[in-house]
């Protein structure tokens, strides 16, 4: 099926008119204030265009507003907005558009289409600062509008992948009009353009829309907005944020702007060298270079290149043995130890405030066997169809009885709390092969694509998946009905989180399990599985509890939370190298919040 129509969607017939209302009122309007701003000091220099075009876009948000309940537009600003994307997205993808656009720019001038004109550093920079400004309104209020709002609200009656697209052709088709082409009409008639005419905005469009039958210049550039506003659109789509989009809208805009400046295009020389098709005209956007390039960030952005990634890893642990495959995830976890500077750095902090008694030499060697065993994970999740043919004979269960014990304790269900230690992917897939009704909660990777195939396997067999941010109702109907819920449970929790005492220090740690628990009146048991010699795999179960109903709910949850999180302790010091240490569990700031816990 092309679409997947929801209760509520948006209506394209009631967004093409708005939208036209919009380009209405602008060409009505637009004469009007560029009388005002002719008469300003600090706006009199602007020509009618550039009048022209803020006001459209003044005109388009005001009418969005107008009808936005009879639309059905919806703006998740309080998503889009959050002030945690600011700091971890803004500056990593506006130097990634910067670089982008540079590069394509350095290309131009060594084939001879652009020319150095010396400024002085007062000019640049006098320059730049105003280009920022400008760029980062356009790009916030562009980005508002046509991933805010277009669209989100598209995604409400489309698909994802069909809203882009829409979204995408949307915005190509708006701003083709801002390339050079479709300017000729309006510079050529700027000696004798009377802005301040009451039709000077019909007249403007017309003008515009002139050169459009020139398909063979046309064509190119919408092409070029096309992937660009694709890319954009993946961003918003994988962050769940306006703020990367935002970024890299600037960055082009304000790179394209201040490059101009020093490295003026030159269109005669540009068309002598015959490379226009390859490189591009002034906007870079035009070239078949700029498409691949953005094509292929976009290709980065929505995960295929780590899915194409992932088939050929697959592809590869199917074609050798179980013992070549771990061997290469080795290679892999070393790989990543050695690479990844800031996630070791956290790692070797981590293990030597839980070990102080242990050496730098084995400290290292413990995280070093960390980042081995999170690759073997990996590998295994590739691999697990061959490793469940040997269960059970490949996996072994310490006090299996425990797991009777805390069926029969309460009304039959059991939460299950576990952590990253060990292969805690292979203890709930086979939990289900061994014939239970099994439910774990988990949260998707960021690469749809890699966790949709992944969550394919996991379900063929027999295992449920419940997405954490929706997982309530499924759980208490899995637990009600006599099953076993299974929660990894020991990454940092936020501020929000269950206070607990874990490896001498303070932490946060979600109070999930023990909640459910107590609702439903199920015990917990920590269960956590680790690898042996020759690819079995030992799963360890704790002794069932209840968590305590008293008049302080507060305290049951806290008190639970903690005795599961000693469990855990116990079994990493049997082990160390066995946990995701990795990960900033511990941090200064949570600390702060209960210094009545402080150290151990």
């Amino acid at each position: 099926m092309a679409t997947s129509p929801r209760k509520n969607g948006v209506s394209i017939l009631g967004v093409v008119l708005v939208a036209l209302l919009g380009l209405l009122l602008a060409m009505i309007v637009s004469p009007w204030v560029f009388r005002v701003t002719s008469q300003l000091d600090w706006t009199k220099a602007y020509i009618f265009r550039k009048i022209f075009n803020r006001v459209f876009l003044v005109s388009e948000t005001i009418v969005v507003l107008a009808f936005w309940k009879k639309l059905g537009i919806e703006l998740p600003y309080k998503v889009y907005f959050k002030r945690q994307h600011m700091k971890d997205e803004i500056p990593s993808w506006f130097l990634v558009a910067i670089l982008t656009i540079a590069f394509m720019t350095v290309l131009q001038y060594f084939a001879g289409f652009r020319h150095y004109q010396a400024r002085s550093w007062d000019y640049i920079l006098t320059k730049s600062a105003v280009a920022l400004l400008s760029s980062l309104i356009v790009a916030v209020m562009e980005e508002t509008i046509f991933r805010g709002l277009v669209f989100s609200s598209f995604k409400t009656r489309f698909r994802s992948m069909y809203s882009a697209i829409f979204t995408s052709f949307v915005f190509a088709s708006l701003h083709i009009f801002s390339l050079v082409h479709f300017l000729k009409s309006i510079k050529t008639a700027q000696a004798t353009f009377a802005g301040t005419d009451p039709l000077a905005g019909f007249y403007h469009m017309a003008l515009f829309l002139k050169p459009i039958s020139e398909l063979n210049v046309v064509i190119p550039g919408f092409i070029g907005l096309f992937v660009c506003s694709l890319m954009l659109c993946g961003l918003t789509m994988k962050t769940g944020s306006l703020w990367p989009a935002i970024a890299t809208h600037c960055g082009w805009v304000f790179t394209i702007k201040v490059t101009g400046r020093v490295w003026p295009y030159d269109k005669e020389a540009a068309a002598a060298t015959g490379l226009q098709w390859l490189l591009g005209e002034k906007f870079v956007a035009t070239g078949v270079l700029g498409w691949i390039i953005v094509l292929a960030e976009t290709a980065y952005v929505v995960g295929l290149i780590g899915y194409s990634v992932y088939l050929v890893l697959k592809w590869v642990c199917s074609k050798i043995s179980i013992d070549a495959c771990y061997g290469m995830a080795d290679m892999l976890g070393n790989f990543a130890y050695y690479v990844g500077i800031k996630k070791r750095a956290i790692a070797i902090d981590n293990i030597r405030h839980a070990f102080p008694e242990k050496s730098d030499k084995e400290v290292r060697s413990i995280a070093k066997a960390s980042f081995r065993n999170l690759a073997r994970v990996a590998v295994g999740v590739l691999i697990m169809p061959r490793l469940l043919k040997r269960v059970p004979s490949g996996f072994e269960c310490m006090h299996v009885d425990r797991v009777a014990k805390a069926h029969a304790m309460g009304s039959g269900g059991i939460v299950y709390f576990t952590a990253h230690y060990g292969n805690w992917e292979s203890q709930s897939w086979t939990s289900t092969l061994l014939g239970g009704d099994f439910t774990a909660v988990g949260r998707p990777f960021r690469n749809k694509l890699i966790y949709r195939d992944i969550a394919r396997k996991r379900e063929a067999v027999g295992l449920k998946l419940v997405n954490k941010k929706e997982a309530i109702r499924p759980l208490i109907r899995t637990l009600r009905r006599g099953g076993e819920v299974g929660l990894v449970a020991d990454q940092y929790a936020g501020k929000g989180g269950v206070p607990t005492v874990f490896m001498g220090r303070v932490c946060s740690t979600t109070g999930a399990a023990a909640a459910l628990a107590r609702m439903t009146h199920c015990p917990i048991v920590p269960a956590f599985c680790r690898e042996l010699p020759d690819h079995h795999f030992q799963a360890y179960v704790y002794e069932p509890f209840f968590v305590a109903e008293t008049d302080d709910a507060e305290k049951d949850i806290r008190e639970a939370t903690q005795r599961a999180m000693d469990c855990l302790e116990q079994e990493i010091r049997r082990a160390p190298e066995n946990y995701l240490w990795a990960h900033r569990k511990w941090r200064k700031s949570y600390t702060k919040l209960h210094p009545e816990f402080g150290e151990k």
